[in-house]
């Protein structure tokens, strides 16, 4: 759709006039508060996620001291560094027929 100088004109006018009013104000504010709460669910979701690492790694650590004995700070470095639930979760089970750290660790990813 093709417009001369003058209609372009005319709606740049309607647009800026638009920008100033209650309307404008009232969208501009529930976009506000969209964008905030859609934040907020990420943030939540991110700090949920993290929150079961954290515990899915202390698990390990737990079992893992009750079958294997401490681990040493390069194995809790190691441990530390494993980012996917599902083989903090693969190692926790491996807790009850691993007879070493070293051989528990052996499929985990090195990062």
């Amino acid at each position: 759709m093709a417009y001369d100088r003058t209609n372009a004109r005319e709606i740049i006018r309607v647009m800026r006039s638009f920008r100033d009013s209650v309307a404008y104000e009232i969208l501009a504010e529930e976009g506000r508060e969209r964008g905030l709460a859609e934040g907020l669910e990420q943030g939540l979701e991110q700090g949920r996620a993290e929150g079961q690492l954290t515990e899915a790694r202390r698990l390990l650590v737990s079992l893992g001291a009750e079958r294997l004995g401490l681990p040493d700070e390069a194995t809790r470095e190691s441990i530390e560094r494993i980012e996917g639930l599902e083989m903090l979760e693969r190692l926790i089970r491996g807790t009850f027929t691993a007879s070493t750290w070293q051989d528990l660790l052996a499929d985990a990813p090195r990062c």
